[in-house]
């Protein structure tokens, strides 16, 4: 792996923001790629984002072998990724169960659409 990358990558385990800002300005364009092949839309996108930033940033510490920081922080996205897939699966299920119910349609009888 690339020694700068590492440098850095050991430099923000050991509290340097700096260091963790330069590493996520190289790894931003392979994370929005990524964000957005499971998100499907910039906004959804941009949210996993922020938020799997947030995570790596509270958790940098943890991160035991620097050369590994991008595959850590992939890691993280893609995890938040799933989440809040799975956070919109449940919304979705609950406002079409409530909308039958709403025009009354028992919601065990209802067609899949």
């Amino acid at each position: 792996m690339n020694n700068k990358k590492e440098h850095l990558a050991f430099k923000a385990i050991h509290g340097d923001k700096l260091a963790f800002e330069e590493l996520l300005k190289g790894e931003g364009e392979k994370l929005y790629k990524i964000a957005f092949l499971h998100m499907q839309n910039k906004e959804d996108t941009l949210d996993v984002l922020q938020e799997a930033t947030c995570k790596a940033y509270l958790a940098i510490g943890q991160l035991k072998e620097p050369a590994y920081f991008s595959t850590w922080l992939i890691k993280i996205l893609i995890r938040s990724a799933y989440k809040e897939l799975e956070r919109k699966k449940k919304i979705n299920y609950f406002t079409r169960r409530n909308n039958y119910i709403h025009f009354g349609i028992e919601p065990s009888r209802r067609a899949y659409v």
